[in-house]
């Protein structure tokens, strides 16, 4: 084969070779470099949850503080 075609086969496909069988697997380029579709939604999963993560954590920090302010207003007795 022609060595500009084996280097773009290298590039776009992953040969494993599992229990003596030989696989090929598409790779799919993503932001971390060229990665199994496996990996890929693994990575899109992990970035959903951390992303919720934050939100909530946020949330949570907002309430926290709302209370705190309420339970100063409510010592010294005047509205905010």
């Amino acid at each position: 084969m022609d060595k500009k075609i084996l280097r773009q086969l290298r590039l776009s496909f992953l040969i494993q070779k599992i229990k003596g069988v030989i696989a090929i697997v598409k790779l799919i380029h993503s932001k971390y470099g060229y990665e199994t579709p496996e990996w890929t939604a693994a990575d899109a999963r992990l970035e959903k949850w951390l992303k919720q993560k934050k939100i909530d954590e946020k949330r949570r920090s907002d309430n926290e503080r709302r209370i705190f302010v309420q339970k100063n207003n409510k010592k010294e007795g005047g509205a905010m």
